[in-house]
């Protein structure tokens, strides 16, 4: 192939072989038959096909739907957590609140505290259960009480019977169980439906 120069004085052109590498002449309707030649140009541009609506709303839907559950799991739940934690603080608050607010009182606290455990309280003392058990066992269907107090380990008990000898028999009974130290009768006196007396029990330690 070679580079043309067109000659306009007397129809024939100087051109360059570049296959031979030297210059040559020629005639111009030779050349032309027989190097080919380019005489139109093509225009046509494909264009690049634009998206759809439909893949469009798609994916815009797509990226909504992303954005939400991010916001969902990532902002409200948190959020909701959090009030539920401030909420359950705030209740644990208030209820230890009200703890010190009984608490107030050391005395009625002490005294509250006493009822329920026996830390500070005299270990020899005589379980109150054990006192009216024997009660019941002895003396409820033997005599009819008349006064009733207990004092630490000593118990002082009015009695009422028709009989002497039948309160006699509840005191000597009183006296042989095992949890009474000592049981001591004062007081006698008759009266038109029986006799009464004072028994004065001690009780032995509970250790």
């Amino acid at each position: 192939m070679g580079s043309v120069n067109k000659n306009q004085t007397d129809g024939e052109v100087l051109y360059y072989d570049v296959a031979a590498g030297a210059t040559r002449k020629g005639n111009a309707r030779s050349l032309a038959s027989k190097y080919s030649t380019k005489d139109t140009v093509n225009l046509c541009i494909r264009e690049r096909k634009g998206i759809s609506y439909e893949l469009f709303f798609l994916i815009f839907a797509a990226i909504l739907l992303v954005l939400l559950l991010i916001e969902f799991f990532g902002v409200y739940r948190p959020y909701l957590d959090m009030e539920a934690r401030e909420a359950e603080l705030t209740r644990i608050e208030a209820s230890t609140q009200d703890l010190y607010d009984q608490m107030s009182d050391r005395t009625q606290v002490r005294d509250l505290y006493r009822q329920h455990n026996y830390e500070n309280f005299p270990r020899e003392r005589v379980d109150r259960e054990d006192v009216f058990d024997l009660i019941e066992r002895l003396v409820f269907d033997k005599a009819i009480i008349t006064s009733f107090t207990l004092r630490e380990n000593v118990l002082t008990l009015g009695l009422h019977g028709p009989v002497r000898s039948d309160l006699e028999k509840i005191a000597n009974s009183i006296m042989d169980d095992e949890l009474v130290l000592s049981c001591g009768r004062s007081n006698w006196t008759q009266s038109e439906s029986g006799f009464d007396t004072t028994l004065t029990i001690t009780f032995k330690d509970a250790e």
